[in-house]
């Protein structure tokens, strides 16, 4: 656990944990996402900068989380992208995006973890707009 969610009664969807800066050492890599979408490569989506410490993060940013512990973890990369959604006390309150390097594969086709709640999300639409006319078909 990096961080604690400070608005328990907001719904899950809209979550955000403020980081816990007294834990480890905490470096987020700034990611920003390439013009290209190369189908199903989750990682060939960003491009990486240089390392930024907790108190130099941008809201409405996506970083990778990198810590260095007490315990011996030294500049470990937690491989989950975050958005920086905004402050709490001065402390920044992240936003799970997704993680890097998870990709589903069915068949021979690669899809990247944000590819499939993009698919998720749009049937979930277009089930809303036709709610009267479902037909469960056996």
């Amino acid at each position: 656990m990096i961080a604690a969610n400070v608005e328990p009664r907001e719904p899950p969807e809209s979550a955000t944990f403020a980081v816990l800066p007294n834990i480890a050492y905490f470096e987020f890599i700034p990611l920003s996402l390439r013009g290209c979408d190369v189908a199903g490569a989750a990682d060939a989506r960003y491009t990486e900068a240089d390392p930024v410490g907790l108190t130099d993060v941008a809201v409405g940013e996506h970083y990778e989380v990198v810590m260095t512990t007490f315990a011996g973890l030294y500049r470990y990369r937690l491989g989950d992208v975050v958005k920086v959604a905004g402050l709490y006390n001065s402390t920044p309150k992240l936003k799970v995006v997704c993680r890097r390097n998870l990709v589903l594969s069915i068949n021979i086709d690669k899809n990247s973890e944000h590819d499939l709640q993009l698919a998720v999300d749009s049937a979930a639409k277009v089930l809303a707009a036709g709610a009267g006319r479902l037909e469960v078909v056996d």
